[in-house]
């Protein structure tokens, strides 16, 4: 039985967080229960990025800055919820409420300080996800908002 999840995350993301969006799916899942995630030993990913030497800077980075699909993952938490709740209710063997199309408008306040509020509501009071997992977004956003604003600059490039 395939499960309408989330269509509109392929359009959304200009290049980055798909992944994440999709391995936060199934934390949800996992959350509830319901582990669906498999790590095969044989199988490895290699991300070549420019930024570590193993490719050229192509035109996906260039078309898009480096921290611009941030506040959209963000966004999208709705989006997710919906899709994991559609699939414990098929997991579950319950009727699927209809699908819905999430409308996404990207945000992050300005300030270190609403900016810290604003992550904690998103990613700390999220019940669906484990607490290992609020608190890694939280941490990596943060760090990402302090990275995009200059903070960090003498240890990233």
């Amino acid at each position: 039985m395939g499960v309408h999840v989330a269509p509109e995350y392929a359009v959304a993301y200009r290049g980055a967080f798909i992944d994440v969006h999709l391995f936060d799916i199934f934390k949800r899942l996992q959350h509830a229960g319901f582990s669906r995630m498999r790590y095969l030993n044989d199988v490895v990913f290699e991300h070549l990025h420019y930024r570590t030497g193993k490719a050229v800077c192509d035109e996906t980075y260039k078309r898009r800055g480096r921290f611009e699909d941030d506040p959209t993952f963000i966004a999208m938490a709705g989006a997710r919820s919906t899709g994991a709740n559609r699939l414990l209710n098929a997991l579950r063997g319950e009727p699927l409420p209809a699908f819905q199309h999430t409308k996404c408008q990207g945000y992050v306040p300005p300030g270190v300080p609403s900016a810290v509020r604003y992550f904690s509501r998103q990613f700390l009071f999220d019940r669906e996800l484990p607490l290992r997992w609020r608190g890694f977004l939280w941490y990596w956003f943060i760090g990402r908002y302090l990275a995009r604003r200059g903070f960090l600059w003498p240890f990233i490039k």
